[in-house]
């Protein structure tokens, strides 16, 4: 087991930061079609068959009075009939993405486990698991493996390559079924160690195949990039339309890209669907000193570490939000418009916590944009943007660093910055109390949990001490959306074990450490 640490000053010690959007965690889909989302939660410290860090994931369904424990399945790689076996270390569940790989009307479930070791000489070089989805919800049954080099994907597994650290799922071309793009993003590209490289293999009636599948690195022809050591290409995915078709695109962050001279600055890569699927040779590369782009490109910004797509206002075509949360060492999100020609920086838009005016505004290591989720949460046609900021102060004196999340609320002209919300365990209705290095907001996700029309917002805090001696079990906020936006009114606190769900919170399991946004690995004092 590995994984890319960076030493954070503060309560919380050593935190290792994995990505996606995103993706990266705790994901929602409809995976028994009653018309309401399901939530996948990630337990990557989850010990299974003695094996500690095997990882699990929990998957909770959607009611007309939210998340439900009725139904509430746990599965891990000793759940029978899966296609591997636990290990110490694999982190079954490090990445998740929902989408209908079959077109059945169902959704699928796309389980990373980037620290499987494939044979001797081959550690840590990963996998993707496929649950599909039924009436009865997801099932073991026809579950599906992706390896690099397996079944016809291109590639072949090596050692440290991380397939499946971070996923994303859209129809990108070659028909109407959901298709999945696997990052791999300490994958070794022509002698560049940690350069990194996508897969996206595409949905069929039948599910997943290897027919059509690509590769990209980027030293791949068309992307005018070149591919170096640490890039890390590949470390977080989106995917949505952002305009230029009626298929959806592909985003890519690479959060460790020198920008210049600048080590660590980041960059973002846009690669757009078609009907063939997606097209490297209209590859677009954004950083931050991309022309229109806000701020500048510093070294150790890691632009692209967490990404997010949506309709954010504007117009018909989703726009990009992308978290820095190390800019100025508490970190900013940058957001690019869609329009009919793709990813544009007209009037783009620059964030950080000063900007906004919350809280005790911007502070070192508030980690402002380490995740991102973009949906409707109420007010108005439009997606708003949920941002994590897991060791922002929730009171002044004394400053406990117990994290919240900031809700940016769209208009018709886009996202409004004096239209904001900070939530919080401090917050009055929102329960559990707030304690230094919870890391409420690490992760976030969305979904229409109830079936109505507005979005829920959904707030992992992995390192919550359930009870003792049960530290790190950690939890999971549910706070509803409304047509005032998001509320606390029935609101939901949920743990393993509890409300009905399945499992016992044990040390370290760190439940709610992965949602849809950055995958996250924290590594504790």
């Amino acid at each position: 087991m590995r994984h890319w640490c960076v030493a954070l000053l503060g309560s919380i010690g050593l935190l290792g930061l994995s990505a996606t959007s995103a993706s990266a965690g705790t994901v929602s889909g409809d995976f028994n079609g009653d018309g309401r989302a399901d939530l996948a939660v990630d337990v990557e410290g989850q010990q299974v068959g003695g094996q500690p860090g095997a990882g699990a994931v929990h998957v909770i369904y959607g009611s007309r009075t939210g998340l439900s424990g009725d139904g509430d399945r746990v599965f891990s790689q000793n759940t029978p009939r899966i296609k591997q076996t636990a290990e110490a270390g694999d982190e079954f569940g490090n990445s998740l993405a929902a989408g209908d790989f079959n077109g059945d009307g169902f959704a699928d479930l796309a389980i990373g486990t980037p620290f499987e070791d494939l044979g001797p000489g081959k550690d840590n070089a990963g996998v993707v698991q496929i649950l599909y989805g039924s009436r009865q919800g997801l099932r073991v049954r026809g579950n599906q493996l992706l390896a690099e080099g397996h079944g016809g994907l291109k590639d072949s597994p090596a050692s440290q390559d991380d397939f499946g650290y971070a996923l994303a799922a859209a129809n990108l071309g070659h028909g109407r079924a959901a298709d999945l793009a696997i990052g791999a993003a300490f994958e070794q590209v022509n002698g560049q160690m940690r350069a990194g490289a996508v897969h996206v293999v595409y949905g069929s009636g039948d599910g997943l195949t290897a027919k059509h599948n690509q590769r990209f690195t980027e030293d791949t022809a068309g992307l005018s990039q070149v591919a170096e050591p640490d890039d890390r290409f590949g470390f977080s995915l989106a995917a949505g339309d952002l305009g230029g078709g009626p298929h959806a695109d592909l985003v890519i962050g690479a959060p460790q890209k020198r920008v210049g001279s600048a080590t660590g600055a980041g960059s973002v890569t846009v690669l757009y669907g078609s009907r063939q699927g997606i097209r490297a040779t209209t590859g677009q590369l954004i950083t931050q000193d991309t022309p229109g782009v806000r701020g500048v490109s510093e070294s150790g910004d890691e632009f692209g570490t967490s990404l997010a797509v949506a309709d954010l206002g504007r117009d018909r075509h989703s726009d990009l939000a992308i978290g820095v949360p190390f800019e100025d060492g508490a970190g900013a999100v940058n957001v690019l418009y869609g329009s009919p020609s793709g990813v544009t920086a007209d009037a783009s838009q620059f964030f950080n916590q000063d900007s906004l005016a919350v809280g005790d505004g911007s502070k070192p290591s508030d980690r402002f944009g380490v995740a991102l989720a973009a949906a409707n949460f109420g007010r108005n046609r439009h997606a708003d943007l949920a941002v994590g900021v897991p060791e922002d102060c929730v009171s002044v004196a004394p400053c406990v660093t117990a994290g919240a999340v900031d809700v940016l609320y769209a208009s018709d002209h886009g996202l409004k910055g004096s239209a904001v919300q900070a939530i919080s365990q401090a917050t009055p209705g929102v329960q559990g109390t707030p304690q230094a290095a919870d890391l409420f907001g690490w992760a976030v996700a969305a979904g229409r949990f109830r079936g109505t029309k507005v979005a829920d917002l959904v707030a992992g805090i992995p390192n919550k001490d359930v009870h003792a001696p049960n530290d790190n079990a950690g939890a999971i906020a549910v706070l509803r959306g409304s047509s005032k936006g998001v509320t606390t009114a029935g609101d939901q606190f949920l743990t393993e074990g509890s409300a009905g769900l399945a499992g016992i919170p044990d040390p370290n399991d760190q439940f709610g450490s992965e949602l849809s946004g950055p995958k996250s690995t924290i590594v504790n004092d």
